[in-house]
């Protein structure tokens, strides 16, 4: 008994820095998500969990565009019990996993640990900010932890990709990369693997591609999906888009050169074209199909985790120690504004809502897809021209929800309008109707026509050190109501 007190106490001694790490992180980031408002994208995730079967939830995976896991994760949340006001611990959760397995299982500098955690796209976008993306740190960790033994422990090595490969579209490609030079080097290593090892690693091979095969059958899209790519970034996105400034991107290539020179420093050939093998699918996915900074997360923790293998060089350790000095600052700005700003106003017009008398049975439309953020204070689809039991949005071009043509023969009570402002627009007097588009413009002339009563609630999207969009929820309740 005495001696198990011992060993106990030295290993606390001996992890003291990181167990020091890994709680200070737990308790701020449990601290700042109390302060953060969840936006569309994070209540979309939330209410196709909440309001769907497991095979609904699977068929959704067609018109969202990514594996269905994240969903079915918090399906078993749910029905652990948790509600939106306890999702922010979910990636809490997934992410302290990413940072143990990190902190414990891998040997990098003391003061590269104690950046990281806090760095902007691991404490405030993959985690504050309530996305799949909190599944990347402790997949992709794994696969790094597994990587070396992958011939002689194949099935952990593929467990680990195959969780990876379905956390979102830019982690398939990734996994997809890492699948290849795989195989590429089973082949040359297969001569000297004993019969069974060969046999484990080929029954693993066969279960990973058919893996591949199925997410892809399921993510490929219907005919009548209508969400639309946003492309035109790239590794930029990593170290610029306000490095020093918002618009000083030039500066990113200062990093990226030097990213370029250590790779061609450190390597052979042979390891370069690997690398280029690695990133390469997903730089181009990110730069002409569909770029969001949350994606550029993928990018960012899979850098980092092919650094750490060149950690005792001293180059790579400026290089990642700056990196994460700058992310660190971008963290605190975005903390700092989550903070003292609506993130999203969603929660406060649910409350506006629930104040009108017997809102149950009032008529009320929501407009445009970043409307159903508020649908997740609600025990059930508030919005009456959605015209299905499903509070998430449903991307799809025949998704039944009323026209312009329907709600003008058929005026609600109470109308959520939502519209996105983007940066350029912010601040300008006529912002709003520079952004509104086609129905929902001329929706909002007939409401103010009908003299209905505007309210104006607003959230800001803050990435990095400045506000990326701006969401105007414009709520008209009819004349009368209370």
């Amino acid at each position: 008994m005495e001696s198990k007190k011992r060993n106990i106490i030295e290993i606390v001694k001996n992890n003291l820095l990181n167990i020091v790490i890994l709680i200070s992180f737990i308790i701020l980031a449990i601290i700042f998500s109390n302060y953060h408002e969840h936006w569309s994208d994070e209540v979309q995730s939330w209410l196709i969990a909440r309001d769907n079967s497991v095979l609904e939830i699977i068929k959704y995976t067609k018109y969202e565009g990514t594996p269905c896991l994240w969903f079915l994760i918090l399906k078993l949340f749910i029905n652990l019990g948790f509600t939106i006001d306890s999702f922010y611990l979910i990636p809490i959760i997934f992410t302290s996993i990413g940072l143990y397995l990190l902190l414990f299982k891998t040997n990098i500098p003391w003061y590269i640990k104690i950046l990281f955690p806090f760095s902007y796209f691991i404490f405030f976008q993959t985690t504050i900010v309530c996305r799949s993306y909190c599944l990347v740190l402790p997949a992709i960790t794994l696969i790094y932890l597994f990587y070396e033994k992958r011939f002689e422990k194949p099935f952990r090595f593929f467990i680990a990709l195959i969780f990876f490969m379905n956390i979102s579209l830019h982690t398939y490609l990734v996994a997809g990369s890492i699948f290849l030079i795989y195989l590429y080097d089973f082949y040359k290593k297969s001569k000297s693997l004993s019969e069974i090892e060969k046999n484990k690693n080929i029954t693993c091979t066969i279960i990973t591609f058919l893996s591949f095969l199925l997410i892809l059958i399921l993510l490929f899209p219907k005919s009548d999906v209508g969400f639309g790519g946003n492309g035109g970034h790239s590794l930029l996105y990593i170290f610029g888009e306000s490095t020093i400034s918002s618009n000083n991107n030039l500066l990113a290539f200062i990093p990226i050169i030097i990213f370029i020179y250590m790779l061609i420093k450190y390597n052979s050939l042979e390891d370069g074209v690997k690398l280029i093998i690695l990133f390469m699918p997903l730089v181009l996915l990110l730069m002409m199909l569909h770029c969001q900074m949350w994606h550029i997360a993928v990018l960012f923790e899979t850098l980092f985790i092919v650094l750490i293998k060149y950690i005792d060089k001293k180059l790579v350790k400026i290089f990642i120690t700056v990196m994460l000095l700058i992310q660190v600052l971008w963290n605190i700005q975005s903390i700092s504004f989550d903070y003292n700003n609506l993130y999203s106003p969603a929660k406060e017009i649910a409350d506006f809502i629930k104040q009108i008398d017997d809102y149950e049975n009032k008529k009320i439309y929501g407009i445009n897809y970043i409307s159903i953020a508020i649908q997740a204070y609600f025990e059930k689809s508030v919005f009456d021209n959605f015209n299905t039991d499903k509070a998430n949005y449903c991307w799809s071009t025949s998704n039944g929800y009323y026209t312009l043509q329907e709600i003008e023969e058929n005026m609600p009570d109470v109308c959520v309008i939502a519209i996105n402002v983007p940066n350029i627009y912010i601040g300008n007097q006529d912002a709003i109707s520079k952004s509104a588009r086609g129905d929902a413009k001329k929706l909002i002339e007939k409401l103010k026509q009908e003299n209905y009563i505007e309210y104006n609630f607003i959230g800001n999207l803050y990435l990095k050190n400045y506000i990326s969009e701006q969401h105007n929820f414009l709520v008209y309740v009819k004349q009368g109501i209370n």
